[in-house]
C-alpha cells in the first residue's frame, strides 16, 4: 500500500513519536495505539522502539530511518476511541486514555508483556475515568478483557469502584474461563483467581516488579 499523497519522511528522528504521523498516513482509517499510545499518555516510562498503528485491513510493517512501524488489523467492533492530539505540530489520531488501557489489556503482546501491562494499568488508573474505562471495555465485547481488567486493577491496588466492579462481573459469564500470562503454567504462579474466572500464569512478584510500593509488599514476610 502506498503512503497517502502529501506524506513525506521528514519526521523528528530524536523521538519515535516523530514517526506517529507517518505511521497513520499509510492507511486512511488508522490510529496510534497500544504501547505507543500508553507511552504518549504517560502510562509508562518505557519508550517503545516500534510504532503500533491500528488499521482496519492487513498492512505490511514498514521500517523508516530505523523505526519500525507495525500495523495491527483490528476488528470493526474494536475500532473506536481515538482522538486528535498535536505531536510536533501535527494533528494525529491516537487512542484516548481509556481506550488505550483496554487495547493494551486486550493485547498484552502489543503492550510490552504482562509485567509492563501491569505497570501501565497501575499508572493509568490514577489518570483515567473509571466509568469511561469500563464503557470502553464492555464495548469491546471481550470477556477475557473484562476478566483481566478486574484482576489487574485489583492487583495494583486501584480497583474499580464497587458499582462498576459489580457491573463488570455481571457482564462475565460464570462458566467462562480465560488465561493471562505465559504458557505453560509454572510453579509459583498466581493460578486461578475465582473472582474473575481467570487463570494467571505469572508470579505476583514478576507482575509487580516495576511498581515499587506493591513489589515491597509482595516481598514482605508474613
Amino acid at each position: 500500500m502506498r503512503m497517502q499523497q502529501g506524506a513525506r519522511c521528514h519526521a523528528r528522528t530524536d523521538s519515535v513519536k516523530g514517526f506517529y504521523w507517518i505511521g497513520t498516513r499509510y492507511c486512511e482509517e488508522s490510529y496510534i495505539g497500544w504501547w505507543s499510545a500508553a507511552a504518549f499518555h504517560g502510562f509508562t516510562t518505557q519508550k517503545p522502539a516500534t510504532v503500533f498503528v491500528a488499521v482496519k485491513r492487513q498492512t505490511p510493517a514498514r521500517t523508516i530511518e530505523g523505526a519500525e512501524i507495525r500495523f495491527v488489523s483490528v476488528e470493526p467492533r474494536k475500532f473506536f476511541g481515538s482522538e486528535r492530539y498535536t505531536v510536533y505540530g501535527r494533528n494525529i489520531l491516537i487512542s484516548d486514555p481509556e481506550k488505550t488501557v483496554t487495547d493494551c489489556i486486550d493485547r498484552p503482546d502489543l503492550a510490552g508483556g504482562p509485567a509492563e501491562l501491569t505497570r501501565i494499568v497501575h499508572a493509568a488508573m490514577a489518570k483515567t475515568d473509571p466509568d469511561k474505562l469500563l464503557l470502553a471495555a464492555v464495548q469491546m465485547k471481550s470477556t477475557s478483557l473484562l476478566q483481566r481488567l478486574g484482576f489487574l486493577t485489583d492487583l495494583v491496588g486501584r480497583p474499580l469502584p464497587e458499582e462498576l466492579r459489580q457491573r463488570a462481573r455481571r457482564a462475565i459469564s460464570k462458566s467462562t474461563r480465560s488465561t493471562f500470562g505465559t504458557r505453560p503454567r509454572r510453579g509459583g504462579d498466581i493460578g486461578y483467581v475465582a473472582e474473575w474466572g481467570l487463570f494467571v500464569h505469572a508470579r505476583k512478584n514478576d507482575l509487580v516488579a516495576e511498581i515499587p510500593r506493591i513489589r515491597a509488599a509482595a516481598k514482605a514476610p508474613c
